[in-house]
């Protein structure tokens, strides 16, 4: 065993690793499973660095193997017992989520859904922004399956919305949790809703009622930009659930589509209107030639997934627009001209230097 005891730290430098070949992988998959094993004594002296090569390892595999599934079962007793390593044990579930999105969660989402909305009754705020970050992963790399699998969790996100109390970064990051689920199913979206009113003894309307409230007023507090234009396309999404809590909130939700493009809104140099997010614009101006000679494989995955989410393929201007006239044609004209009536002159002019009304 002693002979294992340096070995790990040798090969933690992840651009060292590079694309692991067989016979480096079958050496170095054994080190791992010794030193993150908690039923080992090695694991005392080993665990650290068994972690990081551990997460460096699944950084540079091209795909997921049988050997590389299994040691995951190592985790769950880390999550309870090395709160010391939880940064690097999430990193470590998301690199997993990543390159196996549908595989780990059917085999693991359970686990690790069930592991987190424990560990977030003890945590600070800094963990349950990452927790929250593992569980926004979930919904954005397999949303089909991960919406029912996260379901476990939901219920103190929403409840915590509803309070309205917890710090900005952490109402963000519960904010955009509940965007992509409503985003990805509105049927789960309600039943969570439900759930938090039999937790407080009171409707599901007016536990919505309540949450759009908060959500309305902690949206100046959301600074990054990705995430107001998530929590943007949200908001555009409930204008036409035909509710008239929704509607009751015309004019704030309105505002707050309106702020996020002014945000995100740019001009090109014939005076045309874009979505500075899209994702081939943040991709040519984010990513150097220098950045891509060291990517990793985990790199590129997060890429291909910024690739399909609705944050950076959905033109927020024309989903508001296409919102919009879908809301005038489910009210018809008369009724749609009255609610627009009740949105202050400011708020109305911004919204028509981006859509017809």
């Amino acid at each position: 065993m002693s002979s294992y005891q340096h070995l790990p730290r040798a090969y933690v430098n992840k651009q060292a690793i590079g694309v692991l070949n067989k016979d480096f992988y079958q050496f170095l998959i054994p080190v791992i499973a010794l030193s993150t094993d908690m039923a080992q004594d090695a694991h005392v002296y080993l665990l650290e660095d068994g972690l990081e090569l551990w997460l460096a390892v699944l950084e540079n595999s091209t795909q997921m193997t049988p050997e590389l599934l299994q040691l995951f079962n190592n985790m769950q007793p880390l999550f309870q017992h090395h709160a010391d390593n939880l940064r690097t044990c999430l990193y470590i579930t998301q690199a997993n989520i990543l390159l196996s999105p549908e595989q780990f969660l059917k085999m693991y989402g359970e686990i690790v859904v069930a592991s987190a909305n424990e560990m977030l009754a003890d945590m600070r705020s800094e963990g349950i922004v990452m927790t929250m970050r593992l569980i926004e992963t979930c919904l954005r790399s397999a949303p089909g399956i991960a919406q029912e699998i996260v379901k476990p969790i939901l219920p103190r996100v929403f409840e915590a919305v509803y309070r309205g109390s917890e710090y900005p970064m952490v109402m963000s990051m519960y904010l955009s949790v509940m965007s992509r689920i409503l985003l990805s199913s509105r049927d789960v979206f309600s039943q969570v809703v439900s759930i938090v009113a039999q937790l407080e003894d009171s409707r599901a309307e007016i536990i919505l009622d309540k949450i759009l409230d908060v959500w309305l007023d902690k949206m100046a507090l959301v600074t990054q930009l990705e995430r107001r234009k998530l929590l943007g396309i949200a908001l555009t999404s409930l204008l036409t659930v035909q509710s008239s809590y929704v509607l009751e909130k015309f004019c704030g939700v309105l505002l707050c589509v309106t702020e996020v493009l002014n945000d995100v809104v740019k001009l090109d140099r014939d005076g045309g209107m874009f979505d500075a997010l899209m994702y081939s614009d943040q991709l040519s101006s984010s990513v150097s030639e220098d950045d891509l000679d060291y990517e990793t494989e985990h790199d590129q995955r997060r890429r291909m997934l910024a690739a399909t989410d609705p944050v950076h393929t959905i033109v927020l201007r024309d989903y508001l627009q296409t919102q919009l006239t879908e809301l005038q044609q489910q009210l018809g004209t008369s009724q749609f001209e009255q609610l627009v009536q009740t949105v202050d002159v400011e708020t109305l002019s911004q919204a028509r230097l981006y859509v017809i009304m």
